[in-house]
């Protein structure tokens, strides 16, 4: 069977601790913990997919988000990678945060660093990368570990072709699923 991993308690320790708090889940929850339960899940022959949201960490923090997370996922190993971006909704705290500049968001360069980071430090033995959610800065999608290579020369394509303006600029959002409206 598959397990749905975005809603799964484990998986939220890929989170830092200021991402868990905004999405109202229990702190405490360590990268031990997930480890556990997707050895077990591996055992078991249950495949499980993970939800990786690129900016949770802040302005500043993407690279070292993006190594702990790839560390974890290559000892984990999902079926499928679905990779999304930081976006609040009005009423929620993350909002307010973004909003009164307690949270900031990263801006396209450090969105594109993360992402490299991150899809250069994973290590797949046979994982989909589905980063194709109209909230991500980048469109990628492939196979790992096959598409790895091809995947990177895309996103340092895209950046390589991006106006030096924009890539320090931060996304403008339509409002719902965090649609970025100001990339390319």
């Amino acid at each position: 069977g598959t397990v749905n991993f975005n809603r799964d308690p484990a998986g939220l320790s890929l989170l830092p601790a200021k991402a868990v708090d905004f999405n109202c889940v229990p702190a405490g929850l360590s990268p031990f913990l997930a480890k556990a339960v997707n050895f077990i899940r591996n055992l078991a022959g249950i495949s499980f997919s993970v939800n990786i949201i690129f900016g949770a960490a802040g302005a500043g923090h993407g690279v070292e988000h993006a190594k702990v997370t790839a560390a974890l996922l290559n000892e984990v190993q999902p079926y499928l990678i679905f990779t999304n971006t930081i976006h609040a909704s009005e009423g929620c705290a993350l909002y307010d945060d973004m909003k009164n500049g307690l949270f900031i968001e990263p801006d396209f360069e450090e969105y594109i660093a993360e992402e490299e980071t991150f899809l250069s430090d994973l290590q797949m033995h046979n994982a989909e990368y589905y980063g194709i959610h109209p909230a991500n800065v980048l469109q990628l999608h492939g196979q790992l570990p096959q598409d790895k290579e091809n995947l990177l020369a895309e996103l340092r394509s895209q950046r390589d072709a991006a106006p030096k303006e924009l890539l320090k600029s931060r996304p403008k959002r339509l409002d719902g699923e965090g649609l970025i409206m100001n990339w390319n």
